[in-house]
């Protein structure tokens, strides 16, 4: 059975109120499809003018080795310029993505032509970070509550598969045990073809692993130049960047009332199992000497 195809809503302003209240407090996605100062950016910020004027600049970049975004990541550190070199050769460009990098830091220049959104204040405690990519894609995951995240394109086109956290189950998280306990299971990999959609539910609904995501809906979005997306805590997505790409991903607390409750009790087990376990297990590592004999 084919998964169900679902459209997010567009609209063209929101105010505080209205985000808290019908959309915050009831999980639900939009896309903020007018902002004029993020389109005034887009027709200057593109890799051109990254490797033109800010080339200079020393960034941290993801590093997969073989090309597969599916397994964890190195890091290596080069200038803008040197990263985009790499990600425009073809047979490169899969190994390198530029995600997460603090934008006031690497890029303050865009982040003051393109402010935070007006309906997420001091108080929400926000978190811009910027992604640079060619082709790049991120399998499913979610944002650990209460992280709620607004994705504004800056430059090129995204595709963003939503799958509701009431759904959450239908893309088989990994145990709240694991690391990356809010990752689907399911290995996708595009490969470089742009047909996303097509590349995720041939992989979901033909592997027999997972029976339950052949007939989970999918919300199925595309970001253009200037507009926004609003991903809420816990909802399930995957994230395409069509071609030459940058986005703008403000982070911000939310209200753990907002939670949908399941996700809510995993997420607390998940820290708790980091506080508790994980790092005293790293920090008594750091104390054991490098190497011993045994006599």
């Amino acid at each position: 059975m084919q998964s169900e195809i679902n459209d997010v809503r567009r609209i063209e302003s929101i105010d505080r109120s209205q985000f808290q209240r019908e959309y915050a407090a009831k999980g639900k996605p939009f896309v903020l499809t007018t902002s004029q100062r993020t389109r005034a950016a887009a027709a200057k910020w593109d890799l051109n003018y990254l490797a033109g004027e800010q080339g200079h600049i020393r960034v941290t970049v993801e590093y997969y080795p073989d090309g597969d975004r599916n397994k964890p990541s190195d890091h290596q550190a080069m200038t803008v310029n040197d990263y985009v070199e790499k990600i425009r050769n073809a047979s490169e460009r899969h190994k390198y993505y530029l995600a997460e990098e603090l934008l006031s830091r690497v890029l303050p220049d865009l982040a003051k032509e393109v402010p935070r959104p007006s309906f997420i204040e001091e108080e929400d405690k926000p978190v811009a970070v910027v992604f640079i990519g060619v082709d790049s894609y991120t399998g499913f995951h979610y944002h650990v509550a209460p992280t709620e995240a607004f994705l504004m394109q800056i430059s090129g086109t995204k595709r963003v598969l939503l799958v509701s956290r009431e759904r959450y189950r239908s893309l088989y998280p990994r145990g709240w045990f694991r690391a990356r306990h809010n990752w689907s299971r399911t290995a996708l990999n595009p490969g470089g073809g742009r047909e996303l959609l097509g590349s995720m539910l041939h992989t979901m609904l033909a592997d027999g692993r997972y029976p339950k995501a052949a007939n989970v809906p999918i919300v199925d979005c595309v970001l253009q130049e200037g507009e926004g997306l609003f991903i809420p805590q816990g909802w399930f997505h995957a994230v395409y960047g069509v071609g030459e790409s940058i986005s703008i991903t403000h982070f911000f607390t939310g209200s753990r009332r907002h939670a949908h409750p399941p996700i809510l009790v995993r997420d607390s087990l998940a820290m708790m199992r980091k506080r508790w376990i994980s790092r005293p297990l790293k920090r008594m590592a750091r104390l054991l000497p490098r190497s011993s004999s045994i006599y």
